[in-house]
């Protein structure tokens, strides 16, 4: 999701928070079976990814009721965000999920909406920062029968698009794309008990475009429109177009 520009592609495009649709799914084998779905308030999307344990058919067939159990937890709620390089920055609660940073900015009454007048020329700043978000969510209840088991994954379906994940404070993912949805094996870093605290760390996209432009002077980007930064990384483009009166003409 995106709030945009109100007239021109800027820079700022190259910042936004898309959706981040986690979600803690826990599985048991003979087969693990990752059964991806959104919270209610998220697109629809459902996805199945089979995983053999390495025993034979007939195992499998003999142990098929184990495949019954199954837990799919979204991770939406307590999230809050801040300004990463800002020492003095406080981490403030965010507005919806899944979310951007622009909204949560205006949430908090920190910028004005983009949308109006000109104030897009106010918030560009935004596209050349990082931001960071984070939340905690507690584990599940695994008897301890059945730990050496069970599999914990963390399914990431929109993040936007150079992240970096923590997970209680140890890295499980870095993405550089935001149309690649990420399933992350956290079950070795999941805790036993209590809450676990998510670290998401959005660096700016807009930046990294500009310097992998710079490593590729002889390049040509084949960019007529906006700032050419956009094409040389992977996230959603934006462009603008004017319509004369007559719909059938541009102006």
């Amino acid at each position: 999701m995106n709030i945009g520009k109100a007239s021109h592609p800027s820079h700022s495009d190259s910042c936004f928070l898309c959706q981040i649709g986690s979600r803690l799914s826990l599985d048991l084998p003979i087969f693990y079976h990752l059964d991806v779905a959104y919270s209610p308030h998220d697109p629809i999307m459902r996805t199945e990814v089979t995983f053999s344990s390495g025993v034979s058919s007939s195992a499998s067939q003999q142990k098929k009721h184990n495949m019954s159990k199954f837990s799919s937890v979204p991770i939406h709620e307590g999230w809050t965000f801040k300004q990463a390089d800002d020492k003095d920055a406080k981490f403030l609660p965010v507005a919806q999920f899944p979310t951007n940073v622009h909204l949560d900015l205006i949430a908090n009454n920190i910028i004005a909406d983009p949308f109006i007048g000109k104030n897009e020329n106010d918030v560009q700043w935004i596209g050349e920062v990082p931001w960071v978000y984070k939340t905690t969510f507690a584990s599940p209840l695994v008897h301890d029968s059945e730990r050496p088991i069970v599999k914990a994954v963390i399914s990431f379906e929109g993040l936007d698009t150079y992240a970096t994940v923590l997970l209680n404070g140890k890295e499980i993912l870095k993405t550089e794309s935001m149309f690649t949805p990420e399933r992350v094996d956290v079950t070795a870093v999941l805790k036993k008990e209590g809450d676990n605290e998510l670290e998401i760390t959005f660096e700016s996209a807009y930046l990294k475009g500009c310097h992998i432009v710079e490593q590729h002077p002889n390049h040509h980007w084949g960019c007529w429109n906006g700032d050419t930064s956009r094409l040389a990384v992977r996230k959603a483009q934006y462009h603008w177009v004017c319509l004369s009166p007559n719909p059938r003409n541009f102006c």
